[in-house]
């Protein structure tokens, strides 16, 4: 029998690619504490706190490759 692997949810919640477009969000637990065009911007956010997870959203039409 093959061993049971689990697999972690990632930091960041999937509806963030479709609200928040280009924007910075801060996440805690897999939930969003708030948004903001620039990271200087959400970092004055009082709602945002140390342990909060940054991250900048790609735009809708940006290419990985």
């Amino acid at each position: 029998m093959a061993p049971v692997v689990d697999i972690s949810q990632p930091p960041v919640p999937a509806e963030v690619f479709d609200r928040f477009p280009g924007r910075w969000v801060a996440v805690d637990d897999g939930e969003i504490v708030a948004d903001a065009p620039t990271l200087e911007d959400l970092e004055a956010d009082e709602r945002v706190g140390p342990a909060h997870t940054r991250f900048r959203v790609p735009e809708k039409d940006a290419k990985f490759f």
